[in-house]
């Protein structure tokens, strides 16, 4: 499976342990720390996005404006939401904002299942 994957988190750690756990010869990994950053990357980047993982809680644009912007850009890009939120009340929001979600502190099996779920769409 040969994909692009965009990683959006402001959390240093998180963006390490996401970029070396999906880490694979068949993958190319691009990261920004705000969602500003991502935007700006979609906007600019000449190839195919097929996955971005988005952080929700992030200085300068959140993880649901940059997605409402980068669904502008890429309407078809599926975007997982990553979030560590548990209210009942925002896995509504993060339902309707997103293809899908993981919760944090990430398993990453099940972020393997839903990327492939994704990529082989």
């Amino acid at each position: 499976m040969s994909a692009t994957i965009l990683i959006v988190d402001d959390n240093e750690v998180s963006l390490r342990y996401l970029v070396y756990s999906l880490k694979a010869e068949d993958i190319e990994i691009f990261t920004a720390t705000n969602g500003q950053q991502a935007v700006d990357f979609c906007k600019n980047f000449d190839k195919t996005i097929d996955v971005v993982l988005m952080d929700i809680q992030m200085p300068i644009m959140d993880g649901y404006e940059a997605s409402k912007l980068i669904r502008e850009i890429l309407p078809e890009v599926p975007i997982i939401a990553q979030t560590g939120y548990a209210m009942i009340s925002d896995m509504e929001n993060i339902k309707a904002s997103f293809n899908d979600y993981v919760s944090k502190p990430i398993e990453i099996d099940l972020l393997n299942q839903k990327l492939y779920f994704y990529l082989n769409k």
